[in-house]
């Protein structure tokens, strides 16, 4: 398990957690009134605050003692000091919260078998509380204060000693629960004499009442429009640090789950599919028999380059998973394909070839050869009917998705061989003096001869798609398999 210094990154203010007004409540009046410092200032509480509500009291604190000149050096340092322990005991408490979530995440994702889903999660976690030091990163940074126990100035401990930090629990009540105030609350200033304890507990109450209601929300399915997010469960980790006081009945690696669960729920691809397909074919051999003058011989066609076809494919996947996930689910999809731009003549290469003379025994010796005069072969039609088998393989934020597979395709052709020919056989005798005589002599004219041949040829190739979501049930896929690409837009019917 890895471990982690937590640190939250700003990311503005999320669920209503007024920051300005309590920089302009807290600070000192010099602070305040320099437009720098006051930023700097709202900025640290911004990010301590996100460590834990409590160090918005720990931060005005420092700052004080800073503007205080009626404390010594070494008082200020150690009063200093004791808030810097104070800091990283809350970072430390934070940490530990952090990675007792990872396991959960990986607990429940074992016992659901959603390992893609938790690592997801947890890259959430781990991205969103990070390790680097940001410029305010620590109540130290506003006094230049050494940032971690090793770095403290040599007497910083016996200082701290020396000098105690004491805490205002109520004030540091009235700090917190100004943070859970909505940013338009209109609040008041602190007076010790109200128990501001009493009202942190029930505005955190509250809040955990809302986090509580919107988790069931997803658990049902039906998410309600409460406007919160993984976000607030972020900044509100707080509220769910373990307590014998408070029975919370879900964690928030929990709704970390179950949050991307809906959305995935939501992106959930259709099961079935209609699609229009677009195909190029590339050179496909073809022939076939053709006897001539008792003759046998081969005729070899080859269709040329950019063949297209169009048709309709329909799709039906069998779900694993209620989201878009690799291995979620497998399609099978049938789908059919015709010819757009018949009548092309593809080519005749005849195989055929002239003899010389062979002996026939007897004395005699015939030849024979035949000449192509002519020769085209036109394609009338190219049909193919497909089935395929897919699962995805590789899923990018529900909007690319690669899928591999098998493919079964038969194509069925229809083309017209026209041709003419010469044919020519020679009979010879044998003469006194080894010479040779013709007997007799056969010349024969073919004329045009037309004929139409169908044939078809059926293989079954390794496949792959690449898909890209185009929006409003929309999907653009490209196929690739061995002498063919097509490109196929899908709508998803439900």
């Amino acid at each position: 398990m890895k471990t982690l210094i937590a640190f939250v990154l700003i990311t503005g203010s999320l669920f209503g957690q007024n920051i300005k007004s309590i920089a302009t409540d807290g600070l000192p009046v010099k602070v305040v009134h320099d437009d720098t410092q006051l930023e700097m200032a709202t900025k640290l509480l911004e990010q301590q605050s996100r460590i834990h509500p409590e160090l918005i009291y720990l931060v005005l604190k420092s700052i004080q003692i800073r503007y205080d000149n009626s404390l010594s050096l070494d008082e200020r340092r150690g009063l200093l000091r004791n808030i810097k322990i104070l800091e990283l005991r809350y970072r430390q408490r934070l940490n530990t919260w952090l990675q007792a979530e990872i396991e959960h995440l990986g607990a429940v994702s074992e016992a659901a078998n959603e390992y893609y889903l938790a690592d997801e999660a947890e890259d959430y976690f781990t991205n969103r509380l990070t390790l680097r030091k940001e410029k305010f990163g620590s109540v130290g940074a506003w006094t230049a204060a050494a940032s971690t126990p090793e770095k403290a100035e040599p007497n910083a401990d016996s200082l701290a000693a020396q000098y105690p930090l004491e805490i205002d629990e109520n004030e540091m009540a009235y700090w917190a629960w100004r943070y859970f105030l909505p940013d338009n609350d209109e609040t008041q200033l602190y007076s010790e004499n109200i128990d501001y304890t009493s009202m942190r507990r029930e505005k955190e109450a509250e809040k955990r009442d809302v986090h509580r209601r919107n988790f069931a929300s997803l658990q049902t399915q039906k998410p309600a429009s409460t406007g919160m997010s993984i976000d607030a469960i972020m900044d509100d980790w707080s509220l769910f640090e373990p307590s014998e006081s408070e029975d919370f009945s879900f964690r928030a690696a929990d709704y970390v789950l179950s949050t991307m669960r809906t959305k995935y729920r939501r992106s959930q691809p259709k099961k079935l599919l209609l699609g229009v397909i677009l195909g190029y074919a590339s050179d496909t051999p073809l022939s076939t028999e053709l006897t001539i003058q008792n003759r046998n011989g081969t005729v070899a066609v080859s269709k040329r380059t950019q063949t297209v076809q169009i048709g309709l494919s329909l799709t039906y996947r069998f779900m694993f998973r209620d989201y878009l996930r690799p291995f979620s689910y497998i399609g099978l999809e049938v789908g059919g394909q015709r010819l757009i731009n018949s009548g092309r003549n593809i080519g005749f290469n005849p195989g055929f070839s002239s003899n010389g003379f062979e002996q026939t025994g007897g004395g005699r010796r015939v030849s024979q050869s035949l000449t192509f005069n002519e020769g085209v072969a036109t394609l009338n039609g190219f049909s193919s009917l497909e089935f395929r088998a897919l699962a995805p393989v590789f899923v990018k934020s529900d909007i690319f998705v690669i899928e591999a597979g098998m493919l079964l395709r038969e194509n069925r052709y229809d083309y017209d061989l026209f041709y003419n020919y010469n044919y020519r056989h020679v009979t010879q005798g044998a003469t006194i003096g080894s010479g040779w005589v013709t007997i007799a002599s056969i010349n024969y004219q073919s004329g045009d001869v037309e004929e139409s041949i169908e044939t078809s040829e059926r293989d079954i190739f390794p496949v792959l798609h690449l898909g890209l979501s185009v929006g409003k049930g929309l999907q653009m896929q490209g196929t690739l398999v061995p002498d063919f690409a097509s490109i196929k837009l899908s709508y998803g019917l439900f």
